[in-house]
């Protein structure tokens, strides 16, 4: 019976049979034999499948908790059946997560969400997946809250922005940092003479790894005046590198997104050319950013004609010239700022 008209169904084995029914019908059903008292009747709930979710998204303009304008895509997901409960998988930048909808999702950046509808003895819909996009000119705030440095990044680079973190590191200097093989006394170099010539903007991230990888557990303070390292010496042996300060720091947001704690661990130390671009920009204008303090900035960058020195950038905000052209091959005993930058499309 589909809404209290038989339809007669015959069938001979295993009583299969189907019918065609509208989303809103009511069904029962009964057997019935000549000579024989019909059955009762029982009701069928027919699994009716859902429809997807719709997905719309604007763009946004909000405040950071300092009062400062912040960009982000803000994504609505709305359902297309009575009474449904609607579920989300988000994937954004470097983490991904998932539950149930129930307010709009704010997006900092490029990504995708994935939406479906759920509702008991209905056959959950299909899987609907949008990408959201979000785009920063320089200068914007990013996603952690600093300020973007560069959108350089190119269509076959595994990134599009580069942001300058809103802190500096812990706000102290640190050493560069001398490393020695574990059966040898003598400072070395890590990177051989020239491969200094490869750094360019988007790959400092690779020299700061190189730089943690060889020094961990074997990065010392000082060195004698024959090159030999002093591991001996108290305070001498250390555990905090400039490299390694970078690589290790993580920056989490004081307001929660999308009812997450949003934690940013994936800062690298700028290259000498990313290191002079960046304190440009702060000179010029370009860029605002208060981290960017009178003083010696290490980037990765060892130096050429010595093992026991790295390369220190000059920072002069009061500069008459506006040029940033000072840089020294500086001892690696020696203290800097730590700048942290991030690379995300």
């Amino acid at each position: 019976y589909v809404d209290g008209a038989m339809t007669d169904v015959k069938t001979e084995t295993a009583y299969r049979f189907s019918v065609t029914v509208d989303s809103g019908s009511k069904i029962s059903v009964g057997l019935g034999k000549e000579g024989y008292v019909d059955s009762g009747r029982t009701v069928v709930q027919p699994m009716i499948k859902l429809k997807s979710p719709s997905v719309t998204f604007k763009d946004k303009e909000g405040k950071d908790y300092n009062n400062r304008p912040l960009k982000y895509q803000m994504v609505t997901v709305t359902a297309n059946d009575p009474g449904v409960t609607l579920y989300y998988r988000v994937s954004d930048g470097d983490s991904a997560y998932s539950g149930v909808y129930e307010t709009p999702l704010e997006f900092r950046q490029t990504g995708s969400i994935e939406v479906w509808a759920m509702k008991e003895n209905y056959e959950t819909s299909d899987h609907k997946t949008v990408s959201v996009k979000v785009t920063y000119d320089i200068g914007d705030l990013g996603p952690s809250g600093g300020i973007i440095v560069s959108t350089a990044g190119g269509m076959f680079d595994d990134w599009k922005y580069i942001e300058l973190a809103p802190v500096r590191a812990d706000g102290s200097q640190y050493k560069y940092g001398y490393y020695a093989k574990k059966d040898d006394s003598e400072a070395l170099k890590v990177f051989d003479i020239g491969k200094n010539e490869d750094q360019e903007i988007g790959n400092g991230d690779y020299y700061t790894r190189q730089l943690v990888m060889t020094m961990t557990g074997h990065a010392y303070g000082a060195i004698d005046s024959s090159w030999k390292i002093r591991p001996n010496v108290a305070g001498e042996r250390i555990t905090k590198t400039a490299a390694s300060v970078a690589d290790s720091f993580v920056y989490e947001l004081k307001t929660k997104v999308n009812g997450r704690t949003l934690s940013f661990a994936d800062w690298y130390l700028p290259n000498r050319t990313e290191l002079v671009y960046i304190l440009q920009r702060q000179l010029n204008g370009t860029i605002n950013s208060s981290v960017l303090v009178k003083g010696n900035y290490w980037s990765t960058e060892e130096s050429e004609d010595s093992r026991g020195a790295a390369t220190l950038v000059i920072f002069d905000p009061e500069s008459k010239t506006k040029k940033v052209s000072e840089f020294t091959s500086a001892a690696k005993s020696n203290m800097g700022y730590v700048l942290l930058l991030r690379k995300f499309k």
